[in-house]
């Protein structure tokens, strides 16, 4: 077994500071603080007092305490600050103790290190000490918590095995106490008010418990006052269903939120289908359109080639009627009669005398044109002409009648030829400069012709 300097300092890492237990351990002082009413000064028996702190809280609230305890450190902390300790087996100093001696019994993490016989014998004694309605406090760590019953519990070496809550109120029951309720305690401020994790489950249990029990009594009016602090209706702490209940809660809310969200998108993703899906449709309904108008043009397009290709066969056949009716006899034969029907037409649209100088105009002017080109390339001859004409005085005649076959009754004016300056001439290029010298010789020379 650790020597007691190794378990002082054990409990101080573990345990907690003396502020912090002795805060822990007032939620007991509404269980005891009514016995002030009826009993003066009312001792107090403390089971494995430790450091002291539950004396120091019995001192400050006028009760008697006194602390038993077998670790020489630990009580000599106690000492130290004051409190009446003994070193002494816990059973032993109870079976040392008068019946109906003490008004409170109390064992702080005691019993988890007791084999379950002396636990047993540890309940009876303290019922038998017990003033009438007196109060028997047993706290131990919780094995409802998994953390604790799986791995904290075994953290101190001296512990022997947890004790389930159900078998310790048990015990109380048996050993004839009144009444009793089960405080569980330590679990963390806000665990059933936050999303429960499944770590929660296993750790958010309260840590710890204690069986609070009281010795029955024939005054009706004192237990009276305790009603309400054993109200078993009013539990204290979290038990392992209760955090197992509320992970199934939240984690359905979870999956209700899940699925209603989930729900949210399904709807949105099937109004977005279906707006898809009406334009899909309108989208085949403007492609069908699209296909027949198709159809239609096509059929439109064969039934056009078709009345062309019926229009080619037409003009086939007309042309080769035609051409039958050009190359018969009977066409030959009536072609005087044609052209005289249809100079006779003209005649009378146009009047006689206009007619016969058109007729005289189409008829002279090619040959006055052939005339003329023939004698270009002929210049002695075209040159003998002239003076032929001149001699016998009919050059103005023919030059009058050549320009109104040609022109017409206008005869042409010539464009008035603005004189070019010296200065224009000096600006021009020397290719340019004898080109512009080549018309200019050119153009007198065609005067000079003319005047012959």
């Amino acid at each position: 077994m650790a020597d007691d300097a190794f378990y002082y300092a054990f409990e101080e890492r573990h345990r907690g500071s003396r502020t912090l237990i002795k805060s822990r351990l007032s939620i007991y002082l509404p269980f005891v603080n009514p016995l002030m009413e009826f009993y003066s000064r009312p001792s107090a028996v403390d089971l494995g007092c430790g450091r002291g702190e539950w004396l120091e809280l019995m001192a400050e609230n006028g009760f008697n305490a006194k602390g038993i305890d077998i670790n020489d450190r630990m009580l000599e902390v106690s000492r130290s600050l004051g409190f009446s300790v003994e070193k002494m087996d816990a059973v032993e100093a109870l079976e040392a103790l008068n019946d109906n001696s003490q008004a409170v019994v109390t064992a702080f993490h005691l019993v988890e290190h007791l084999p379950f016989e002396t636990v047993d014998k540890l309940v009876k004694e303290a019922q038998r000490v017990l003033v009438p309605g007196g109060i028997l406090i047993i706290e131990t760590p919780n094995p409802e918590n998994l953390i604790v019953s799986s791995t904290n519990f075994y953290l101190d070496p001296t512990h022997l095995r947890p004790i389930p809550p159900q078998l310790l109120s048990f015990l109380v029951e048996y050993h004839g106490f009144f009444r009793h309720k089960i405080l569980r305690l330590q679990q963390p401020i806000d665990v059933l008010t936050t999303k429960t994790t499944l770590w929660n489950v296993f750790s958010g249990v309260s840590p710890d418990y204690a069986v609070v029990a009281q010795k029955g009594s024939s005054d009706a009016g004192m237990l009276s006052k305790f009603d309400s602090i054993f109200d078993i209706s009013k539990p204290v702490g979290t038990k392992i269903d209760q955090m197992a209940l509320k992970y199934d809660e939240d984690r359905t809310a979870e999956k209700s939120q899940l699925l209603k969200a989930l729900t949210e998108k399904l709807d949105q993703a099937s109004n977005a289908i279906a707006l898809l899906s009406s334009r899909l449709a309108e989208t085949e309904s403007r492609l069908q359109r699209a296909e027949d108008d198709v159809k239609a043009a096509r059929e439109r397009a064969e039934a056009s080639e078709r009345r062309a290709e019926m229009e080619r066969e037409r003009v086939g056949r007309l042309e080769l009627e035609l051409n039958a009716v050009y190359n018969s006899r009977s066409w030959r034969v009536t072609r005087p009669l044609r052209l005289v029907f249809h100079q006779a037409r003209l005649i009378k649209g146009q009047g006689f005398a206009a007619r016969t100088k058109t007729i005289v105009k189409s008829v002279a002017k090619p040959i006055l044109v052939r005339s003329i080109t023939f004698f270009d390339s002929h210049p002695a001859l075209r040159s003998r002409c002239i003076n032929f004409i001149r001699k016998f005085g009919l050059y103005d005649n023919t030059r009058a009648f050549y320009r109104r076959v040609m022109y017409g009754r206008q005869e042409p004016q010539p464009a008035a030829a603005r004189p070019v300056t010296d200065i224009e001439l000096q600006q021009l290029s020397p290719r340019a400069h004898r080109i512009y010298l080549q018309l200019k010789e050119a153009m007198e020379r065609h005067g000079r012709d003319d005047c012959r």
